[in-house]
């Protein structure tokens, strides 16, 4: 007689789980009213918007930067302590902002320096709350977390700027005293999830990353880490696969987006309704985090992720002919509905079968790999909208990725990855 199967346990019925969702909601939000905050006080100060871009370029250059060596210390320490210290470090960078605003010695140099260490912190170390989460809940429900986390996303993309213009509207300095806040529980939430992972996976019989105290040992050690985190995930098949998936439908959607953004400013639309375009995509992708996890469930992952980038090419094939804003909104809208379940897809697998000993180095891997093509892509936009015709041109790069990344999914193994539920039976 067979057992009946037993139902996984519901994520929010694990407290280590609703703590771990506290800490990373707290910094999401904490970073999204920063970066708010960031180039509305650089211009303030300089009255330059070329000086409030570069500033807030500074931040998303360092944390690419960062990432590698990142990745290496999160697999070396204790990830619990790091976002402890990620937290802490939060709330007193972003404490020194508000005092430095409320005395009146806030220059464009010292935020400047502010920017360059919130960059720094969130590179090295920032990670630790996704690299933490493999060791707190099965490779079963990690499917279910991504989308979830997806959800959790687009509701702040849709709140996070408005309560930003809220809390700026009050004072300057109230968004990062509001992110300061943020950090402390997020270190508070932390402190309270069970201990490092790396003691966990000692006492499985893995060996974590060895580190030792001089400082040329420490050294060799530290790049021997990284390189081996490096080459195990080009040596999977299916991690090589999915971050060109990935990093496919990333130009592309940065291509589609950047190409409308700055085509409206060209026209001098209301700055109101190219904001809407934000407020679209962020409520589709409400709605389609909500949808993402039905459709994981019943869909097996690897026909999910051709099925939606297939679906994402056909949101921007409208655009080859048509250029109206309506028409913009619509296509970029149907584009933040599909992306959730995309996201989670491409993601729970890629995190759900990392051994918790390469989670730090595999998301520096994927992050980086998605994250440098997609900060090109703006300067390359920016030159294509120049030649004639270059939205159209713009739009047919972006869906010459897409049909891509439709071939690579549904073409090589990625195709066959199962349902979560057997992610466990299904190699990299």
């Amino acid at each position: 007689m067979s057992t009946p199967k037993q139902e996984p346990v519901s994520l929010w019925k694990m407290r280590t789980y609703r703590l771990w969702f506290t800490a990373d909601t707290s910094d999401v939000m904490a970073v999204s009213l920063r970066t708010f905050a960031v180039p509305l006080i650089a211009f303030a100060l300089t009255g330059s918007e070329s000086t409030a871009g570069v500033v807030v370029a500074i931040e998303s250059t360092l944390v690419l930067v960062a990432l590698p060596a990142g990745g290496t210390l999160i697999d070396r320490y204790d990830r619990r302590k790091l976002m402890i210290l990620l937290g802490l470090a939060g709330a007193l960078l972003s404490l020194i902002a508000v005092g430095l605003m409320q005395a009146h010695q806030l220059t464009i140099g010292l935020l400047a320096a502010v920017v360059v260490a919130f960059g720094l912190l969130k590179g090295l170390i920032g990670g630790s709350n996704d690299a933490i989460l493999k060791s707190l809940i099965p490779t079963s429900q990690f499917a279910k977390a991504q989308a979830v986390r997806e959800g959790r996303e687009a509701c702040i993309s849709l709140c996070g700027s408005a309560i930003g213009s809220v809390l700026y509207k009050l004072a300057s300095s109230v968004p990062f005293l509001a992110s300061g806040l943020l950090y402390l529980l997020e270190a508070g939430s932390a402190f309270l999830l069970p201990g490092s992972p790396n003691r966990q996976l000692a006492s499985k019989g893995e060996k974590p990353p060895e580190h030792t105290s001089a400082a040329p040992s420490a050294f060799r050690a530290f790049a021997r880490e990284l390189g081996e985190g490096v080459r195990w995930a080009l040596t999977k098949r299916r991690f090589v696969l999915i971050t060109v998936i990935g990093a496919l439908l990333n130009i592309a959607f940065a291509l589609v987006e950047t190409g409308t953004q700055l085509t409206l400013i060209g026209r001098k639309t209301d700055p109101l309704l190219i904001g809407l375009l934000d407020t679209g995509m962020g409520a589709t992708a409400l709605l389609g985090s909500l949808l993402a996890g039905w459709l994981l469930t019943h869909i097996p992952t690897g026909r999910l992720l051709a099925y939606t980038s297939f679906a994402v090419c056909a949101s921007y094939l409208p655009l080859l002919a048509l250029s109206s804003y309506w028409a913009m909104l619509i296509c970029l809208s149907l584009t933040g509905l599909l992306l959730p379940g995309l996201n989670a897809g491409l993601c729970g697998f890629i995190f759900g079968k990392t051994p918790d000993s390469m989670q730090g180095r595999a998301n520096a891997v994927f992050e980086t790999a998605l994250g440098l093509p997609a900060a090109i892509t703006p300067a390359l936009t920016g030159f294509a909208l120049q030649l004639p015709h270059g939205f159209t041109l713009v739009v047919a790069l972006a869906v010459a990725l897409t049909i891509a990344a439709t071939a690579l999914s549904a073409l090589t193994s990625v195709r066959t990855i199962p349902k979560p539920q057997s992610w466990e039976e299904a190699s990299l």
